[in-house]
């Protein structure tokens, strides 16, 4: 039996792997065009504090119906550090880093936070969120493209042998649920 199990889990994890790498490549041509839309933001957001730094994907919105969602942060590492909260919509590729409707940072220092997401309309969304620990501007992962950094999603929905979908992490933002509770995964 040993012998059947140990080339299926070498065979999942080259899977995985390669999967990642594919997905790398496709991250590191889209580089170029996030640096500039980061940097361009940065400049907009000179007179903004840094604890809600936005980069907004979606087109024009109506803002007669936005309001702050909160999200309270539990297990993250307590060093300085930087906290990237991702949000999406029904249309949008979850958890794709490339497909965001909105994405916020936040300075973090503690065990937990609570984010105020600023500009969100009542809706069906998902979230995904890492804290980067070295501030590299990215999700360190190891050779099998598994998080080496702290990481979670909406609905607290801890992933098994893949990433999760739209509907493993979706919640309902409207005027009865304005706030949501995420434990990071260590």
């Amino acid at each position: 039996m040993t012998k059947k199990v140990l080339p299926f889990i070498l065979g999942i994890f080259c899977i995985l792997y390669f999967t990642e790498c594919k997905s790398t490549n496709k991250q590191k041509n889209n580089t170029q065009v996030k640096i500039k839309v980061d940097s361009t933001q940065k400049e907009n957001n000179m007179n903004q504090p840094d604890s809600n730094n936005t980069s907004d994907t979606s087109t024009a919105t109506d803002t007669s119906n936005e309001i702050n969602l909160s999200i309270h942060v539990s297990l993250l590492k307590a060093i300085p550090s930087t906290l990237n909260i991702s949000i999406y919509g029904i249309h949008n590729d979850f958890p794709s880093t490339n497909d965001q409707l909105k994405t916020f940072t936040f300075k973090v220092n503690s065990s937990t936070y609570t984010a105020v997401l600023k500009g969100i309309k009542y809706g069906t969304y998902a979230i995904a969120m890492y804290q980067d620990e070295n501030n590299s501007g990215q999700i360190n992962k190891n050779m099998l493209g598994i998080p080496t950094e702290r990481y979670g999603f909406s609905q607290n929905y801890i992933p098994k042998v893949k990433a999760p979908n739209f509907d493993n992490c979706k919640f309902e933002f409207n005027e009865k649920s304005t706030s949501i509770n995420i434990a990071m995964i260590p």
